[in-house]
């Protein structure tokens, strides 16, 4: 499904943009959004965003209010080749 000019990305990126539509088609997407590349960075555990997220407490709900967003937006099944299915967060932003 990858339809990117990548001549000026890196092998990282490129990846990056070949799991997002991974995610899109496994959601049941015709399109890959910004959800499917957030999905993506987040699922790279090597990722500064994935780390940043963690370091703050803030991963497992960043990912369950994703996945929630996503299920209830024109979606078919949840993704949970890459990303476990996510436990609901507690008040401190933890996940359970």
């Amino acid at each position: 499904m990858m339809k990117y000019d990548t001549s000026r990305l890196t092998p990282r990126m490129v990846r990056a943009l070949e799991r997002a539509d991974e995610f899109a088609d496994s959601f049941g997407h015709d399109y890959t959004g910004a959800e499917h590349v957030v999905l993506s960075i987040l699922a790279d555990k090597e990722a500064a965003p994935t780390d940043i997220a963690e370091q703050l407490g803030a991963l497992g709900a960043l990912i369950y209010e994703l996945h929630q967003y996503v299920q209830t937006s024109n979606c078919g099944p949840v993704a949970t080749k890459f990303i476990a299915q996510p436990a609901e967060p507690t008040e401190a932003g933890t996940t359970t």
